[in-house]
Order: structure tokens, then C-alpha cells, then sequence
């Protein structure tokens, strides 16, 4: 499931939880399964490989909680997306001659899941523009039926 709050719990993103598709509002559409599935997926693999090897490490753990909390309070602020993208970077892995596989798989692994949040903070800015949108469509279409739109009081 996306998002368990524990630090413990490492299946922080699973693609076995039939509630995926709808959890966190990713559920407005098939595009949205199309763009977020295999980026989840991919970060599963990884998280079941790095889990396996002993190699998921707390503050990695930390990180899934706290985009987890993200995902689950629809925060909506860019800051917040940002902070989360910079403490992914943070955990990044030097790169070089003397890494190892687990080096290659965690920088894929965090690549993968800054992909995740700006994929995610796009759809929730793209919502709250289109509904914003729909309010507009909803006013016009009443007055092309000779109706008023209702206003909300000041």
C-alpha cells in the first residue's frame, strides 16, 4: 500500500494493494494508473531489493514515511514537494569507481522516486487548476440554460 506511517514497515509502496489505484486521488482517470504504476513498481522492486540485502537503511525508511504522510494529507505545497525531492538527494549515493550494486540500485531507487513526487505534485496542482476550471464550466453551462450560477457569500 502507499504509505505505512511506521518506519519499520518496508513495503512503503506495493503495487499488491488493490486499493491503489484509488488511494491518494490517483484514481481520476486511467492516465493517472498509466503514469504512476510503473514508476511505483519500478521503487517496489527496488525497496524488495535493497530490503533483502540488509541494505535499507533508516534514514531511507524516515524518507518513505514522511512521502507516505505527504501522499496521504494531500499537501499541495510546493516547498513541501521540494523538501522531500532535496532530503531524497541528500541520501544519494557517490557514484564511482569503487560502488557497488546496492550504490547503483539506491541512486536508481531515489531517482525513481523524485520522478515520483514531481509526477504527484503536477497532478495535484493540475487538479486543483481543473477544478477551479470546472466551477467556470459549471457557471457558463447554467447560463447558456437561462439559469444563474449560485455564488458563495463573501
Amino acid at each position: 500500500m502507499l504509505g505505512a506511517a511506521n518506519a519499520d514497515s518496508v513495503h512503503t509502496i506495493s503495487l499488491r494493494d488493490d486499493r491503489l489505484p484509488n488511494a491518494y486521488g490517483l484514481g481520476r482517470g486511467p492516465l493517472h494508473h498509466l503514469m504512476f504504476l510503473p514508476i511505483a513498481s519500478a521503487m517496489s522492486a527496488r525497496i524488495s531489493l535493497l530490503e533483502r540485502s540488509g541494505a535499507l537503511d533508516l534514514r531511507l525508511r524516515l524518507l518513505f514515511r514522511d512521502v507516505s504522510a505527504w501522499l496521504r494529507y494531500e499537501i499541495t505545497e510546493p516547498a513541501r514537494a521540494q523538501q522531500l525531492r532535496d532530503a531524497a538527494e541528500r541520501l544519494e549515493p557517490d557514484l564511482g569507481k569503487n560502488s557497488n550494486w546496492y550504490d547503483l540500485v539506491l541512486a536508481n531507487l531515489l531517482a525513481r522516486l523524485r520522478d515520483f513526487i514531481d509526477l504527484r505534485q503536477d497532478v495535484r496542482l493540475l487538479q486543483q487548476f481543473s477544478a477551479g476550471w470546472a466551477c467556470v464550466g459549471n457557471a457558463f453551462r447554467l447560463q447558456l440554460h437561462g439559469q444563474s450560477p449560485v455564488h458563495p457569500a463573501s
